[in-house]
This record gives structure tokens, sequence and C-alpha cells, in this order.
């Protein structure tokens, strides 16, 4: 049972007393929306795909997006974290393997924590914005990579962006004296069941705000009210489309002709009576969820089963045809996010740190 984040296979209220979250101070939905641009929309009732894995037909991408196992090899980039450095890193290595002509043949990227930073924006780069652009004409080697050269890097590719604009947004917004003055700008508030905090609608953090704007903003892709989808063209997107159209919601959809970005977040699954244990929550254009078994989880086991990325933050649903509580593979069931979830919300949420998180106003403290 996710409350906030991704949909059970099994119908309430077997599970009612786990708690289950995304840890993440950078993408923390939260009590105070600074600006329009930074609102999440609240959820309306939609009809998400629900994939149950390991299925014998595989990944859903492979049979949703038959073009992406056409084009590539079995090939896929894993991406380790450790904050900008790790960011930097990846982007280093996208960059190596686009100039070997590597990248093309590569059918997956994933990135945690830093490496969601290059990850996302080139896995969903709009199609205005050539590739070459985005990683621009970068010195590779050793020689090549002096002071002068890493002060001034190319304006308008994404080292740009990534070199010089954190620090300086962070810098804007005063996040740091945000901190020190008040962790309800930070930290999400325990009142999870509901579209606003303290009569406030939910929003992108200042952390997640300063971290990820410069980076996402360059290529339109810094969008609070918004859903993830598979490429223009695709059923993927046309679903999305219509499911949040009627919401005012936007659709980011996926890039064609690049690696399947997967967004890496970690999960803290909790239950009375039982110790906390992490495990992973993969966020994508087509699904989210925990695709592996985690059997050992806390209260029961969790995982083996994605939702489409317009019905993650969903409760489960409240019935099922003919009284069933299992979801079939690749059924289409109807819930309501309590609100949209976005990239930036996502790659904040990756690139953010687990934390004990406060509370505002006088809601229920969570940690």
């Amino acid at each position: 049972h996710q409350p906030r984040l991704g949909l059970c296979l099994c119908c309430p209220p077997s599970n009612a007393g786990r708690r289950s979250r995304r840890f993440s101070g950078g993408g923390a939905m939260g009590t105070c929306a600074s600006s329009e641009s930074e609102r999440l929309i609240p959820g309306i009732e939609v009809s998400p795909r629900v994939w149950r894995l390991p299925s014998s037909k595989g990944f859903p991408e492979l049979e949703e997006l038959p073009d992406l196992a056409a084009s590539t090899l079995d090939l896929g980039v894993a991406i380790q974290g450790g904050g900008i450095r790790g960011g930097i890193i990846g982007y280093g290595a996208l960059v190596a393997l686009e100039r070997l002509g590597v990248l093309q043949n590569v059918r997956y990227m994933a990135g945690v924590s830093g490496s969601a930073l290059p990850v996302a924006p080139l896995g969903y780069l709009p199609e205005k914005f050539p590739v070459e652009a985005f990683f621009g004409p970068l010195p590779t080697g050793p020689k090549a990579l002096t002071a002068e050269e890493l002060k001034n890097p190319l304006e308008g590719s994404f080292a740009s962006s990534l070199f010089l604009g954190p620090a300086t947004d962070m810098a804007k917004r005063g996040v740091c004296s945000l901190v020190c003055q008040d962790t309800r700008y930070l930290f999400s508030c325990g009142n999870v069941g509901a579209a606003t905090c303290c009569g406030q609608p939910f929003a992108l953090h200042a952390y997640t705000a300063a971290l990820v704007y410069p980076l996402l903003n360059p290529w339109d892709l810094y969008v609070a009210g918004s859903v993830m989808s598979g490429p223009i063209g695709s059923e993927s997107y046309k679903r999305a489309v219509d499911a949040v159209s009627p919401a005012g919601c936007k659709v980011t959809p996926m890039r064609r002709s690049v690696p399947f970005p997967i967004i890496v977040n970690s999960r803290l699954i909790e239950a009375d009576g039982h110790d906390s244990s992490w495990c992973a929550y993969e966020a994508t254009p087509l699904y989210c969820g925990t695709p592996v078994d985690f059997s050992s989880a806390p209260g029961g086991a969790v995982g083996c089963g994605v939702v489409e990325s317009f019905g993650a933050g969903s409760p489960p649903p409240a019935s099922l045809p003919g009284g069933r509580r299992a979801v079939e593979d690749g059924e289409q069931v109807k819930v309501k996010p309590t609100t949209f979830t976005p990239l930036p919300f996502m790659v904040g949420s990756s690139a953010g740190d687990p934390f004990t998180y406060s509370c505002c106003n006088g809601c229920v403290p969570s940690s």
C-alpha cells in the first residue's frame, strides 16, 4: 500500500498498517507554492495500466515501444550517484559514449541521485533541441580540461547549466538561509493524504527548485504541472494526454533516439512492529514503481509491479471487476493520484538525501 507514491497490486484493507514513502529532500511535495510554475496539479480519476513483473512479455517498454528494442543493443548504462560530482562524472560518460558512436546503440540509461541530473534532460530532451547542442563541443582528455576551460563552458550546452547553475540558483533563492530559518520550505509535510497542506497547494520545494530548475528549465522541462510519457506518437503518449489534459496538466514525452531513461529513487518501507527497510523506486517515461520482488519488506512483500506514470501517487483502486483483489498484468485500473507527479519532482527526489522530515503549522509530524 503506497499512500502517496505508487499502486498496490492488491486492494485494501489488508496492509493498512504499513507506510511507504519515497524519501527525498529534493523532490518533496510540500507546504507552500512559491510560484504558479512550481505548483503541482491535484489528481483526477484516471485509468493507467498496471504491469506485473517479471512478465513473460518482458518489461513493458519492449511491448509499448517496439522501436526501442529494434534500434538498440542489449546494452544499458548505469551511472553512480554522488551529488553534483556524480552528475558531472555521469555527464562526461554520456559525452564520451556519444562521441564514440556508442550511445545510439544503448537501450537503457539509469541515473541515481546526482547522476539523475544529466540522465533526465537527455532522456526527455524536446525534439527542437539537437542532441549535439545538449552535449556541446566540450574539451576531452586531462590536458584539455584546464581551469580556464572549466570556468567557461559553452553557453547553451548542458555543461553550462551543470557547472554554474545549481550553486548560483541556490544562492539567489536563499536556500541556505531557508534551511536555518524554517525547514518546512525544504521538507515534506506529514499530511500525505490531501492535495493541499495547511490550506496551500502542494508545490516543488526550495531545494528542488534551486537544484533542478537551472538544469531542466533551459530545455523547457521544468514544468511542475506535468507527467511523463513515452515519445510523441506512441500509445503511451496518447493515453497520458487523454488522461491528464482535463485537469490542465501537460505531458513531458521521452525523446526518440535516446536511451530509455530510468531515474532511481530510494523508497523507505515502514510497518508497525517492524524495522524500516529501503528498496529502489524507479521512475521512467512509461511507468513508476518497484519492479523487483522485495519479499523481505516490513509488513509484507513489496514490488513485482509498476503503474503507468500518470497514475503514480495513487492509492490502490477501491475495487476491481468481479470482486478480484489482484490486478492482472497490463490491466487498466481506475485510481485518483493525490497530485500528478512531474519530471522535476522525480529528479529532485533522486538527487535529495534521505532525512527525518519535519512538519508545519500543526499537521501530524512524520519521521
